[in-house]
C-alpha cells in the first residue's frame, strides 16, 4: 500500500484528483473483499466525491485502472432482464465492432444490446495481494 500512496503523492499531488484518489485508495484498502468484486460507477462517484456528470470521474477511473496504478479492472455484465452473464472484453469489443450481439443465455440476437451491457469495476488480483 505504501507504493500506491507514493505513486499518488509523486504523480498527482498537484492534480485536482489528488484528494478523490486518496479517498478511493482508503476505501479500496478497507472495503470487504466481497464488496470489491462489483463496484458501480455510482459507487465510485459517491466514494470519490466526483460527480457522475463530471468528466473527471472517467479520468479518475482511468488512473485507477492504469498500468502504473492498476487497482481496478473494468468488466461487463450482460442482463436480459431475467438473467445476468459476465462478458469478456473481447465479446464486448466484437459486438461493438460488428454491431451484432447474441444473448448468451437465449442465443437470440439482441438488437438493443448496448442498453443490456452494464460496465462495472472490480479490484485487480494484484491490488488484492498487496492489500492483504
Amino acid at each position: 500500500m505504501t507504493e500506491i500512496r507514493e505513486e499518488i503523492e509523486g504523480n498527482f499531488s498537484r492534480d485536482p484528483l489528488f484528494e478523490p484518489l486518496q479517498r478511493m485508495v482508503a476505501f479500496l484498502e478497507k472495503a470487504d473483499p466481497g464488496e470489491l468484486r462489483l463496484l458501480t460507477i455510482n459507487q465510485l462517484s459517491e466514494v470519490s466525491g466526483v460527480g457522475r456528470g463530471d468528466g473527471q470521474l472517467i479520468r479518475l477511473v482511468s488512473i485507477l485502472a492504469s498500468p502504473s496504478l492498476p487497482l481496478l479492472k473494468m468488466c461487463f455484465l450482460y442482463s436480459n432482464g431475467e438473467e445476468e452473464f459476465e462478458l469478456s472484453d473481447e465479446e464486448v469489443a466484437d459486438a461493438r465492432a460488428t454491431g451484432v450481439f447474441y444473448d448468451p443465455i437465449t442465443g437470440l440476437k439482441d438488437e438493443d444490446y448496448e442498453s443490456h451491457i452494464l460496465p462495472y469495476f472490480k479490484a485487480t488480483p494484484g491490488f488484492l495481494g498487496v492489500r492483504s
